[in-house]
């Protein structure tokens, strides 16, 4: 009897992980005050008939968010407060128990996850994906739909912000170099849904800016916009809308790249293009466009009519954009024209991404540079080796890099960023960022002269140490991702962060620029 008793036991969580449908999930990511918790409140009291269960994510000791759904659930069961912690890292296995617990019960028909405002959705997402003790979590839960609220009154600040999160106190962990608009970036680019929240207190011609280029930088999605959250939720929930591989893909930058054009929002001057040279940037000439207006005030200053923008703290940005263009506009080798687009005269890049080449001395001719921005804050980071840095013998068999050029000096050394702008003179600001690239007589002198230069970029890397790390990514067995699940210095592959694309030539993608070529 003992013996039949311990067989049935065992059999008995396979069979009820067989009965039950995977739980559909849905995520709210928004910054604080975007209105996440409005918006959960209106699910929780909707007459849907949907029991519905709720994981509440804050950074704080005190959930006050919990303490808000909590005072509308019915049972205790219902709801899950998860803090002193960011579900996109140091709680994310504790998400992983929490989500298979609630969908094992059967008590469930939907899960609500409402993240903390620090919350990157694709690591979170990832979970999903992740094994537990008994099965992978996909067998009882899927994630249906990625949601992101953004705050109408706020949205130009803070993608013109210079904050950290550290300096917000918004930092999950120690040594968080994750910057504010960044984060808002990620949050959009990789929704199902977009919810541009508050417009009663914005006006028509902010809304439809930031309508338009939220069109622009996440086409796929479904954009809707609400008073305190008053969204059908039928858009919402149960909508099958995820999909891990299609939002790993989706962002606007990529699909400009690939060559899958989405058309200009005329009304509001939202456009693009993509910069291709087989010619290296000069640090000195970069850097001072990098630090215009040009790469700066655009969203704020579409956002000073919005009620109650931060007006004062919106002049003050810009003043320093201006001080900083003024400065920069006195760097050798920069025409008249292009000092007027680094006044802003040709309007603003509020996105660009993709990769770089900088004539930084054989650094520079080693390693490529990862260029993602957002808002005012650029980054360009080196990151991996050309492959025609590396001797072919070590190649993979067969292999042509991306982008291949038979020219000494050359190979597969290139700049390929999509620049996403609003109210963008494209030729005018196209024709700025080639005065930053060199000359035929500064790219004949080559790699050694190039040393010599003044390199306000990567001229205080060390080399042998970048050498050093990269050479352990290498070795890892997974993507080298940090504790947040990715690199935050993300690159031009459809899964951001990904080194083993670094490494491997980006191959995926270039397979997907071939045949837009083609």
């Amino acid at each position: 009897m003992a013996s039949a008793a311990s067989g049935a036991d065992t059999a008995a969580p396979a069979l009820l992980e067989a009965a039950i449908k995977p739980l559909p999930v849905t995520i709210l990511s928004g910054f604080l005050g975007a209105g996440k918790t409005t918006l959960l409140k209106r699910i929780l009291q909707a007459d849907h008939g949907l029991r519905i269960a709720v994981i509440v994510n804050d950074m704080a000791e005190l959930n006050v968010d919990a303490s808000i759904a909590g005072s509308i659930v019915e049972s205790k069961e219902q709801l899950v407060a998860m803090q002193n912690g960011c579900i996109c890292c140091t709680l994310r296995e504790d998400l992983l128990v929490e989500v298979a617990r609630l969908a094992k019960s059967g008590s469930f028909d939907y899960l609500v996850i409402e993240s903390t405002g620090v919350s990157e959705p694709l690591p979170v997402a990832e979970t999903f994906t992740f094994e537990s003790d008994d099965a992978p979590l996909s067998k009882v839960a899927r994630l249906d739909t990625m949601v992101t609220l953004l705050d109408a009154v706020n949205f130009g600040a803070d993608l013109d912000s210079m904050d950290y999160l550290e300096d917000r106190d918004w930092a999950p962990k120690e040594e968080d170099e994750r910057n504010v608009s960044q984060l808002l970036i990620d949050q959009l680019e990789f929704a199902d849904v977009v919810i541009i929240n508050k417009i009663d207190l914005a006006d028509e011609p902010s809304v439809g800016r930031i309508e338009a280029l939220v069109h622009r930088l996440n086409p796929h999605a479904k954009v809707l916009r609400s008073t305190k959250g008053d969204v059908p939720l039928e858009s919402i929930l149960n909508t099958g809308l995820f999909s891990m591989e299609e939002a790993a893909r989706a962002p606007g930058w990529l699909k400009e790249l690939r060559g899958e054009h989405v058309p200009e929002t005329e009304e509001y001057a939202v456009t693009s293009f993509v910069l291709r040279s087989h010619r290296p940037f000069h640090p000195a000439r970069l850097n001072a466009l990098m630090d215009s207006k040009l790469f700066s005030a655009g969203a704020v200053a579409a956002s000073k009519s919005v009620a109650g923008a931060p007006g004062a703290h919106a002049e003050g940005e810009a003043e320093e954009a201006e001080e900083a263009a003024a400065a920069a506009a006195s760097s050798e080798g920069l025409s008249e024209a292009t000092k007027a687009v680094m006044r802003g005269e040709a309007g603003y890049i509020v996105r660009s991404k993709g990769i770089a080449w900088v004539a930084s001395g054989e650094g520079g001719m080693t390693y490529r540079g990862d260029w993602s921005h957002s808002g005012r804050l650029v980054g360009l980071e080196p990151a991996g080796r050309w492959w025609a840095a590396i001797p072919k013998e070590n190649w993979p068999e067969g292999m042509t890099p991306y982008g291949w050029v038979d020219e000494e000096g050359v190979g597969d050394r290139q700049t390929e960023i999509v620049v996403i702008g609003m109210g963008m003179d494209k030729e005018r600001v196209e024709a700025a960022l080639r005065t930053c690239i060199v000359t035929d007589e500064e790219f004949a002198a080559g790699p050694a002269a190039w040393a010599e230069w003044e390199d306000p970029i990567w001229g205080d890397v060390d080399w042998e140490e970048h050498a050093a790390e990269q050479d352990g990514e290498e070795d890892e067995e997974e993507h080298g991702h940090d504790d947040c699940g990715h690199d935050h210095h993300s690159h031009e592959c459809g899964e951001e962060g990904c080194d083993e694309c670094e490494e491997d030539g980006h191959s995926e993608d270039e397979e997907d620029n071939a045949e837009a070529e083609a």
